[in-house]
């Protein structure tokens, strides 16, 4: 690679090269911005060495990084991730923050990294020899052989887990001749298939569907954890934890679990004692590595001991969980020094560079770079420079580009890299690529200039790619009962509610078979067969423990269900004339996309569109184009890109000269819609105003002239939207954010403004009334459930309130520089929590956030908290909705018992929108004062951590509180409580569809059609092919929900895909179903095919031929028509497929008629 040949920069490093020698220290001066990554990355490119910078913070070393990526895009270059834990900790880092550790000091010792960025603070941590990584590192490469047992012992001394089902990291599970694992330092899991010992193929595989994704030569097994945990090491951290500690070990719980084999969270602290001796980053280097630093090194070490020691005097008369020496985990700053000194060092000053300067200073030392009006300016008047302008989005290069040719004598270029812009004869190039910073290289006259300079908004700033997994479809999510566990309420459509007793084989008229075996009232028993299960559902409608039991045999449940039947057709159509009528309203209004202007907005939007929002906004725009009034409501987590649903849809209004209401529950969410929506239409001629009390009276008495006249295209707002002032001239859209924060009445009045207008509603935790009518088909409903791609999981904990469980959360945020919101949601006591908070953590800036503040000054130290002007903002739930801070990744929550479990979702939803772990503490004062409900709330949110777990709260919260009053009535609530709430569901959405078509609602429900088949083979999914019980549940139901033979094929090839070659079971058990589908529409009820006679019984709507049947079996001794609406043929077909063959030839012929 020759970087940058026609600049200067070759000629500079290499002169800066030659002056670095083994055993000193050369300082130079530190280029200004992103100059420091360029020069940096023309080390690594002219030395050929492994660089390592360190760095005085992980979000310098991650800035660098991936600067130097787009400077040198040929450079192998990683960022050694933080444990983001506090010294002496009681967690464990996160498993995809110890799977990138563990993956970077492998490349290091197989040379893969050319560049490596790493805090100062990082680098401090001992950790494991070069030798630990070497030893329980292996590979597999295609066509290798290898002995199961000798595998599974491997990939258990490496610390591996042994599961049924592969879903996370270190986890691995052996079915016969498919092996699934995921390994550490991978970015998926892999599905191993044997052919006896050979590995026949690899393929990659999706955790969440468990389906192939692709084919792989090689993958690599690292070990679960930065130290051995195997019997040797355990066995030497007793006899270390022995001489280490005083006083008989056996007191000490962590000791205890080691013994057992339980590795407990923090552990990582106690590293040193599974080893014989430690190691540090400096043992991964090659010898001819370059090391660099900043000059305020010393400084950000001797502040990181500050904070060591303080915890470790803090902690170390800790009687239940002693704490090793700080000298034993840490090297001091004498010894970084030291073990710096055996490389070439680089040592970056901290003063002004007259190579790498600041744009600012070009021409005029005044000009500030802020607006394109200011850039186009530098560029007319700095016809000598060369100019590149960095771009987040290359869908925004063809409107800049634009501009620069109209308004400059340049033409602008597209150059694939920084390289290729330096070396041809253009004076402008547009690039897609971020760096941090702009900067100016004089002696080359070289210009970078920054998107964010320019624009006004960071909205854009940040080009991120999402997940893009299936798409999450919501009758598959309700009907899911892959999560049962032994003991949960469980519906069987024709008996009623008992309690799920899980899987069991039993043998049946000789054939083995697997029932699902429920519990009812006096522990009677009733056995489903597993080509049953459509019957099943999982019940939903309040807790577990207060979930009905019927007695099995009894008229119990049947009376229940007459009743429901009832019950539910009159609120069936009750709620056809509340919503079919909108549903069949001619005259809505039939939006037309204009499809170049849409493309080019769609196209400025940052992000990479994940399949749900595709979808989401698909079904936005099908609904808009329609001639029926839009009512839909958009499911998705906070941060998952409902907004931009929104947006497109807004575009589409004011595109077609309608107007736009935008609904926000508080002044915050108002503020940051209003910049959001200003920032996003900035190239387009839209006019946006706010009504909140943001703005003054006379702001607002304009505002209200504008949009009354039609001079307003989109408002958006809080209350004020609703005021008999505000008269749209022309409304077609409205939009309500967080529909959970408003009433009835508010919403009604919204319909009143314009009876026919299209409604969009957002929402991540829907009220269960709302998320009611959505499932119940009365409401259109989307879901986005796919989190960005880095994002973790929030750890969520609910705690009895202390103060060092308060010292803690602060003190762990500060650490990586974070903020946090403390939430204290009583205004007259709030005072007294600051200087209770100031008692604790003197040094940290507060700032006081409530709704009883002063518009203006709630403004200002909101701007200021984002600007990180304040560590803490101690605020009440006036947060809950409207506040985007990245940095701040810490809630604590006083009273958490208080909260509903919607808001406590969307109070944690403030922090976790970056790549760090995120930290909510629900704080509660006495656990005895909690009620019952609170009790499960706290529970129900601490245990969906997950990302996308909106939706899924708000399923529970429908089983906490009830899922009634779908109509403000308490019957339908009675009446979920009955019959569960996947019945109620089914029956609602049934008696819908026969009130449309005129049926009676009572012959559509529990008797539905469905063809019962006897093959007399056993039919099934062997526990030795799929050994994971929620899996076969969930195959089971997916095949008895399967409605069309594709859907058979799909089903069949996953199970190839995930359990390899079929075993004769479950090829029946699929034949079974492929009978069934092809006699769905003939009115038979049942189908039995033995080896000797094949039976079909017809129900009572049957009108068969006999004719065509009489055609084939012509031989009267082989057809006979019996009483009961039954016929049988005599037939000896030993061979199962060929007796298939003979069923469905005359299901066929039955077809016909």
């Amino acid at each position: 690679m020759n970087f940058l040949n026609k600049s200067c920069i070759s000629t500079l490093t290499k002169n800066l090269l030659q002056k670095l020698k083994k055993g000193s220290k050369y300082s130079y001066e530190r280029p200004f911005g992103s100059g420091t990554p360029m020069l940096i990355s023309n080390i690594a490119v002219n030395s050929k060495k492994l660089t390592i910078i360190f760095t005085s913070s992980f979000l310098e070393a991650k800035q660098i990084s991936s600067d130097i990526k787009v400077f040198s895009p040929d450079l192998r270059v990683a960022t050694m991730p933080d444990w983001e834990i506090l010294p002496y900790d009681e967690f464990s880092p996160n498993n995809i923050i110890i799977s990138d550790r563990i993956k970077i000091l492998y490349d290091l010792l197989n040379n893969n990294i050319d560049v490596l960025t790493i805090s100062i603070t990082t680098s401090l941590h001992k950790i494991s020899p070069p030798e630990f990584i070497a030893s329980y590192s292996f590979h597999f490469n295609k066509n290798d052989v290898i002995n199961e047992q000798n595998l599974k012992k491997q990939l258990e001394i490496a610390n591996y887990k042994h599961v049924t089902q592969v879903r996370n990291f270190a986890e691995f599970c052996i079915r016969g001749n498919i092996i699934d694992l995921f390994p550490m330092g991978s970015l998926t899991p892999y599905r191993i298939d044997l052919y006896d010992d050979t590995i026949e193929s690899i393929r990659s595989f999706d955790p969440e569907t468990q389906c192939s994704t692709g084919f792989v030569e090689k993958i690599e097994i690292l070990p679960v954890k930065e130290f051995p945990l195997d019997d040797k090491a355990k066995k030497l951290f007793r006899a270390k934890f022995r001489e280490y500690f005083d006083g008989d070990p056996s007191k000490y719980l962590i000791y205890k679990e080691i013994g057992k084999g339980y590795i407990f969270p923090g552990i990582e602290y106690y590293l040193p004692l599974f080893l014989e001796e430690t190691a540090t980053i400096f043992e991964y280097l090659p010898d001819d590595s370059i090391c660099i630093t900043t000059d305020n090194a010393d400084e950000v070490i001797s502040k990181y001991h500050s904070e060591i020691n303080e915890r470790y005097n803090f902690l170390k008369h800790d009687i239940e969980r002693p704490v090793l020496s700080p000298d034993n985990l840490f090297l001091t700053k004498e010894l970084f020094h030291k073990k710096a000194k055996a490389f070439k060092q680089l040592s970056l000053k901290l003063s002004n560079n007259n190579y790498f300067t600041n744009v600012e200073s070009i021409n005029n030392p005044t000009l500030q770079i802020n607006s394109l009006d200011k850039i186009i300016e530098i560029m007319n008047s700095n016809s000598e420079w060369k100019i590149l302008i960095f771009i987040n989005s290359e869908k925004r290069i063809d409107i800049l580009q634009n501009m620069i040719n109209s308004y400059t004598k340049f033409t602008a270029s597209y150059p694939s890299s920084v390289q290729e812009f330096i070396n041809n004869d253009e004076k402008c190039g547009i690039i897609s690529a971020q760096i941090n910073t702009g900067f100016k290289f004089i002696p080359s006259n070289l210009i970078f200039i920054t998107e964010n300079s320019f624009r006004s908004d960071n909205y854009n700033s940040h080009t991120t790619k999402l997940d893009s997994k299936k798409p999450h479809n919501i009758d598959t999510v309700v009907k899911d009962i892959s999560d049962m566990s032994i003991g949960d309420p469980i519906v069987h459509n024709q008996h009623g509610i008992g309690r799920y007793n899980g899987l069991i084989h039993m043998q049946t008229n000789g054939t083995e078979m697997e029932f699902l075996q429920i519990e009812y009232a006096n522990k009677a028993s009733l056995y489903v067969p597993i080509s049953h299960m459509h019957v099943i559902s999982k019940y939903i409608g309040t807790d577990a423990e207060s979930a009905p039991l019927h007695q099995l045999g009894s008229d119990q449940w049947e009376k229940k269900y007459k009743k429901a039947i009832k019950q539910i057709h009159d609120t069936a159509t009750e709620l056809l004339d509340l919503y079919t009528q909108r549903s069949s309203n001619k005259h809505g209004f039939s939006f037309k996309i204009l499809e170049d202007e849409y493309i080019r907005f769609s196209d400025e939007f940052g992000f990479e569109e994940t399949n749900d929002q595709t979808n989401a906004i698909n079904d936005v725009i099908n609904d808009m184009t329609s001639e029926k009034s839009m009512d839909r409501l958009i499911c998705g987590d906070v941060g998952f890109g409902k907004t931009e649903i929104a947006l497109r849809a807004a575009f589409i209004a004011v595109s077609n000269n309608k107007q736009v209401s935008i609904l926000c529950p508080t002044t915050l969410l108002s503020e940051q819609h209003t910049q959001t929506f200003i920032n996003r239409f900035d190239n387009w001629p839209i006019r946006i105003a706010e009504l909140s009390r943001f703005k003054t009276k006379k702001e607002i008495l304009q505002n209200i002239y504008d949009i009354n006249n039609g001079n307003i295209d989109i408002v958006i707002g809080t209350h004020k939207i609703l005021s008999k002032d505000v008269k749209f001239k022309n409304l077609g859209l409205i939009i309500i954010d967080e529909e959970h924060r408003f009433g009835v009445r508010q919403k009604e009045l919204l319909r009143k403004i314009k009876p026919n207008v299209d409604v969009l509603t957002l929402s991540a935790t829907p009220i269960p009334r709302t998320l009611g009518m959505s499932l119940e088909g009365i409401r259109d409903f989307s879901i986005i459930a796919t989190a960005p791609k880095k994002r973790l999981p929030i750890k969520t904990f609910v705690r009895k309130h202390n103060k060092n469980i308060v010292r803690e959360a602060i003190t762990r945020e500060f650490r990586r520089g974070g903020q946090i919101y403390y939430l204290h949601n009583e205004v007259n006591t709030i005072e007294n929590k600051r200087q209770y908070i100031e008692d604790i953590i003197p040094e940290a800036k507060i700032a006081i956030a409530h709704g009883q503040m002063h518009e203006r000054d709630l403004e200002s130290v909101m701007k200021a908290f984002y600007k990180g002007q304040y560590d803490i903002l101690l605020c009440t739930t006036i947060i809950e909705t409207g506040i985007d801070i990245p940095n701040a990744n810490t809630i604590i929550i006083d009273n958490a018992n208080n909260f509903g479990l919607a808001q406590l979702h969307q109070l944690r939803g403030r922090v976790g929108r970056s790549h760090h772990q995120a930290y909510a503490y629900l704080l509660i004062q006495d656990e005895e004062f909690i009620t019952n409900q609170a009790k499960k709330r706290l529970d129900a949110i601490q245990a969906m951590e997950d990302l996308g777990s909106g939706f899924y709260l708000a399923m529970h919260d429908l089983e906490i509180r009830g899922a009634g009053e779908i109509l403000g009535e308490s019957q339908s609530g009675n009446n979920i409580h009955e019959i569960g709430y996947s019945m109620y569901n089914e029956i609602l959405k049934n008696s819908i569809e026969a009130i449309k078509n005129g049926v009676d609602c009572k012959t559509t429900n529990k008797n539905s059609q469905y063809c019962e088949v006897n093959i007399h083979e056993a039919a099934l999914l062997p526990n030795k092919y799929c050994s994971d019980i929620p899996s076969r549940l969930e195959i089971y139901k997916r095949l008895s929900l399967a409605s069309c033979i594709d859907d058979l094929i799909i089903i069949k090839n996953e199970l190839i895909d995930r359990f390899g070659k079929l075993p004769i079971q479950t090829e029946n058990l699929i034949l079974i179903h492929k009978i069934r589908i092809t006699a769905q529409f003939s009115n038979i009820d049942e189908i039995d095919m033995s080896d000797k006679k094949i039976i079909i019984k017809f129900n009572e709507k049957s009108n068969i031929n006999p004719i065509k049947l009489v055609e084939i079996y012509k031989n009267s001794k082989e057809l006979k028509f019996q009483q009961n609406n039954k016929i049988s043929i005599n037939l000896s077909i030993p061979n199962i497929r060929d007796r298939t063959n003979e069923v469905l030839k005359i299901l066929k012929c039955i077809n016909q008629n």
